[in-house]
């Protein structure tokens, strides 16, 4: 069964340019790194809310440089997010702690709730693997927006 909500890790998966992008390092005006992770929009939505919390002058549509301390705390975040998710046993359960960027992300998860949810743990895990990585590597991790 393919997720719907996960994280891409090959540039070859990519279909269209919405997606948003996180490279290890600096943004060095190159984008579709082979390195890079990424997300569609209804994924990232799910993560939006805790990551626009910790970045200061966060923009959906801007180049963020992150430093790798500011990615600690989101992923702390994160994975407090993850326990809310993992604990839930309802839509309502979860709700409050995900982002929905569109209504019908929000309807689908509630539709289906134990898939959604098991899928938004996967890639809660996933995304945090790779950052945990990148940031042991590197001092920065940027976001690409849309």
């Amino acid at each position: 069964m393919n997720r719907h909500f996960r994280l891409i890790q090959d540039v070859s998966e990519l279909n269209g340019t919405c997606y948003i992008e996180f490279q290890r390092g600096r943004y060095k005006g190159s984008c579709w790194l082979k390195t890079s992770v990424f997300l569609e929009e209804e994924s990232y939505g799910l993560l939006e809310p805790t990551i626009r919390r910790s970045v200061d002058g966060y923009d959906y549509y801007s180049f963020m440089d992150v430093p790798s301390e500011r990615w600690k705390k989101i992923l702390a975040d994160l994975d407090v997010v993850y326990e809310f998710v993992r604990s839930a046993r309802s839509f309502k359960d979860a709700a409050p702690h995900v982002g929905f960027m569109f209504a019908e992300t929000q309807r689908r998860f509630e539709a289906d709730f134990e898939r959604c949810r098991q899928e938004t743990k996967h890639l809660i895990q996933d995304f945090n693997q790779w950052v945990r990585l990148a940031i042991s590597e590197v001092d920065v991790v940027s976001i690409l927006g849309i």
